[in-house]
């Protein structure tokens, strides 16, 4: 059986964690997608010499 006075002071601990939760503290560090940077690797040219080794 669930109390009602347990009931109401679990109510207050949601509440009391949610209300910390909204007050966050930023610190200054930027977040992943701000520091990431964003290229594409384009493939090395194609060459007659599938082995990439100077010819003779």
């Amino acid at each position: 059986m669930v109390s009602l006075a347990g009931t109401k002071d679990k109510l207050a601990q949601i509440e009391a964690t949610l209300r910390r939760q909204g007050e966050a503290v930023q610190l200054g560090i930027p977040a992943f997608p701000e520091i990431a940077g964003r290229s594409v690797a384009t493939p090395p040219a194609a060459t007659d010499n599938p082995h990439g080794c100077a010819s003779p």
